[in-house]
């Protein structure tokens, strides 16, 4: 009888190592996996802290651009607003045809690494790692796209300046102190008379007010575009900060970094904001609703449209950052009766219809 049971007894010590061969493989596994988890998550950190000064590096140029754009705009419309063009001098006449070129890039070869790694998580925070995506998979392409646009506006701009006007010379002229070639050049004086005869000539005309607005109107666009942008790079840059200084119990400096141009929401009571509700009607036919939940209002793009949250920031005055549209409520005796839709340098009236 003892013998017969040999075989059930080696058989269940067979099931039993191969049970705890199996229970040790599974569990070398899952530290295997573990492990390289973690090694990803440290390898995570790391490409974390340089996509940090990558989008420290671009909030810097970015406020430069910014600064060099409205600086640009306020003299060129400081020249406009001159009564009479005739009183500017040379230079402030050939700067109302200057143009800002916006030569940056946003700067992703830390991203593009990890995407090419097959790397998923730069962090334990999930909301994060969404955050970074959304960041460089759409604002930043969303934004690149802006640039290149700008850019051929730009060249078409020059290229007509430069080739299409042939009475307005851009070229450097030479200082009357150092003429190497008198036989092509005149006299400096009266080469500058000419060229501002010529470039008042250009700005009365049709052709050259539609142009030098259009061109005006571009750089304007193009400042608002960059102050939207900084505000993303700096959303994403301090919770990059955080998330760091979590990690690592480091606190990270952050008293140079440039300030958002992003709008502040103030708070108005919830009576004072049922005034605001109702249907405005563009001249596109377009019909927008505006509806209320409590202290929240919200702007539809039609009557079956999505919901999207509007901020007030000052009296009458609203935006909402999805695409950085603003809102200005017209009043008259205290009735709300219009609205103009402003995005960039845009803007469009609607006219309240209930």
């Amino acid at each position: 009888m003892a013998d017969d049971n040999k075989p059930m007894k080696y058989l269940r010590y067979a099931i039993g190592e191969i049970a705890l061969v199996v229970i040790g493989i599974l569990i070398a596994l899952q530290i295997n996996n573990w492990n390289n988890e973690q090694a990803k998550l440290k390898l995570g950190s790391t490409y974390l802290m340089e996509i940090k000064n990558e989008v420290e590096a671009d909030v810097y140029n970015i406020d430069y651009f910014i600064r060099e754009l409205e600086s640009s705009i306020a003299k060129r419309e400081k020249a406009l607003r001159t009564e009479d063009l005739h009183s500017l001098s040379f230079n402030s006449l050939s700067y109302i045809f200057n143009s800002q070129n916006l030569d940056f890039n946003v700067n992703q070869l830390t991203f593009e690494k990890i995407k090419n790694l097959g790397i998923t998580r730069l962090s334990t925070n999930d909301s994060l790692n969404d955050m970074v995506n959304i960041y460089y998979n759409e604002e930043a392409v969303f934004f690149k796209k802006f640039i290149n646009y700008h850019f051929e506006s730009l060249k078409n701009y020059q290229n007509f300046m430069h080739y299409g006007e042939h009475n307005i010379d851009f070229g450097t002229a030479f200082s009357s102190d150092y003429n190497p070639y008198p036989a092509l050049y005149k006299d400096l004086l009266e080469e500058k008379n000419l060229k501002s005869k010529y470039m008042i000539e250009f700005l009365q005309s049709s052709k050259g007010k539609t142009i030098i607005f259009n061109n005006l109107r571009s750089d304007r666009d193009a400042s608002h575009r960059f102050k939207y942008f900084l505000g993303r790079s700096l959303n994403i840059l301090n919770l990059i900060i955080d998330d760091l200084e979590k990690k690592t119990g480091v606190i990270i400096d952050r008293t140079n970094l440039p300030v958002s141009y992003d709008l502040t929401e103030i708070e108005i009571p919830e009576d004072e904001l049922r005034k605001y509700t109702g249907k405005y009607q563009f001249t596109t036919k377009q019909i927008n609703v505006i509806t209320q939940e409590g202290t929240q209002l919200f702007l539809q793009y039609s009557e079956a449209g999505t919901k999207h949250k509007i901020y007030a920031y000052e009296e009458d005055k609203f935006f909402h950052d999805y695409n950085y549209v603003k809102l200005h409520f017209i009043s008259k005796n205290g009735i709300v009766t219009g609205i103009n839709a402003i995005q960039f340098s845009f803007t469009e009236e609607g006219k309240k219809i209930e």
